[in-house]
């Protein structure tokens, strides 16, 4: 077994067939059927299967392509070590960023990764965060935006933003006689009123779940989806009210259909995380990729289109229009950014 075989296997599963996998990795057909056959009898398993679907890896199979990715990288890694920073980056580096951060995030972040590093491939999932912890353990994904982290040693955290979970409700004279002119809405009150939630084991569900016992009441919950636009449509119909960040709500607030409140007694508030796996080295790519992408979710912040705070090792101070810290509703300095991000 080598770093070529190695290499052979991974494009045969990401690609699910042997001859576009011979195409990418430059060689022939019956040669690349040979290096395969090679490797299942070293391990002395089967490692692929054919379907209707093509080409897929067996359960064996599997657990080689998650190894298979790690040394891939770390090999990379060590490449880019030796050449030295000033070696155009290059490379790909995939990124996870759930559907309520990609709204805002992941345009931007593909566009100033193709301004400042036009060698490296960026790919961006997005799924539901819960996913992310397994992707980022078997190196599905380099780097992750998350809003709640684990006390996994094979991960770390990087704290980025605190943003402000709101009681969402429709335009109506309901949510106006709640809480008049903007006023703040007491956290029991609003878990009294119909609710479309999460299910539990959801980031935001279980966060809201953990206050009501704190604060000894229950969510009256009239239905639960995981998808944020359905429960924002469903809210918009009058089904019920739900708790959702400000960045969620932008633009049907802007149209008039949608409302929020902040809540207290308590406020509400969520992390968002960068995370990357410590269990292997990332790649000169992914690690610039990173200092970008937090870059940019400062950014949005400072710009108010994302709401929020930023967390910094010693400075909780707020950032972002309306939040205040120490009774001060003064904003922080804007963050040093990049100049291609200059629009």
């Amino acid at each position: 077994m080598n770093l070529r075989q190695l290499e052979y296997f991974v494009a045969i599963v990401e690609l699910g067939s042997l001859s576009k996998a011979a195409e990418r990795v430059h060689i022939v057909q019956p040669a690349l059927t040979q290096h395969v056959k090679n490797l299942e009898e070293e391990f002395g398993t089967p490692l692929l299967l054919r379907s209707r679907k093509g080409v897929l890896p067996t359960e064996a199979g599997q657990r080689l392509l998650t190894k298979a990715k790690v040394l891939l990288d770390q090999f990379e890694a060590i490449r880019d070590f030796v050449r030295g920073e000033d070696v155009e980056p290059h490379g790909e580096v995939r990124v996870g960023i759930p559907t309520t951060a990609s709204s805002l995030l992941s345009a931007r972040l593909l566009r100033e990764s193709k301004l400042a590093y036009p060698n490296i491939k960026l790919s961006i999932v997005e799924p539901m965060s819960g996913f992310f912890f397994d992707w980022l353990a078997e190196a599905k994904v380099d780097i992750a935006v998350l809003y709640r982290r684990t006390w996994d040693r094979n991960l770390k955290f990087d704290r980025v933003l605190s943003e402000e979970i709101c009681l969402v409700g429709r335009n109506n004279k309901k949510l106006a006689e709640l809480a008049p002119d903007d006023a703040r809405i007491a956290f029991r009150q609003a878990c009294e009123l119909p609710l479309v939630v999460p299910n539990r084991g959801h980031g935001l569900r279980d966060l809201l779940e953990d206050l009501a016992s704190k604060s000894q009441c229950r969510l009256n919950v009239v239905m639960e989806i995981d998808a944020y636009t359905p429960m924002k449509a469903l809210v918009e119909q009058g089904v019920g009210f739900c708790f959702l960040p400000g960045a969620a709500t932008n633009d049907e607030q802007k149209l008039g259909r949608l409302t929020a409140r902040n809540v207290t007694d308590p406020e509400i508030w969520r992390d968002v995380y960068l995370a990357t796996p410590t269990d292997r080295p990332l790649s000169r790519a992914a690690e610039l990729i990173h200092g970008l992408c937090k870059a940019l979710l400062m950014q949005l912040v400072h710009e108010r289109n994302w709401i929020a705070r930023i967390e910094t090792a010693d400075d909780d101070r707020a950032f972002g229009e309306g939040f205040s810290a120490g009774g001060s509703n003064a904003i922080a300095d804007p963050p040093r950014i990049l100049p291609c991000f200059a629009e």
